[in-house]
């Protein structure tokens, strides 16, 4: 009997186990995120969505600088075309590659844009 009750008590640990969510967590940030903290687990993912105005020539760098690899690393960059005559979404995405901290910036701009006008997009990722 206690051979038995022993045998199910493995085999509902080993069924809960295997109906565990281990999937990466993926995080999705917008420009109200600027200059925040943002925790990822290792293998975790981030995506970025920024609003820019291509028509007017206004747009965010396609690659954001990243002052530390070792922790995160930009995966992809897609530009979605304007749903509205005017305003079109820019989108990143990043994957955290080693525990630590890193800074990650942009900025937004075009050619005939005063320095003083930018806008830029900071956030500081700690990945545990």
């Amino acid at each position: 009997m206690k051979l038995l009750l022993f045998c199910i008590f493995i085999s509902i640990l080993l069924s809960l186990s295997a109906c565990s969510n281990s999937s990466p967590k993926r995080i999705n940030i917008d420009e109200s995120s600027s200059g925040k903290e943002v925790v990822l687990p290792l293998n975790g993912s981030l995506k970025i969505a920024l609003d820019a105005n291509a028509a007017l020539g206004y747009s965010w760098d396609e690659d954001f600088t990243i002052d530390n690899e070792s922790v995160i690393k930009q995966t992809n960059y897609v530009y979605k075309d304007a749903v509205t005559p005017s305003i079109a979404t820019q989108l990143w995405t990043f994957t955290a590659v080693g525990i630590g901290k890193a800074t990650i910036a942009n900025e937004y701009g075009g050619f005939n844009m005063p320095t003083k006008s930018k806008k830029s997009f900071t956030l500081f990722i700690v990945v545990e």
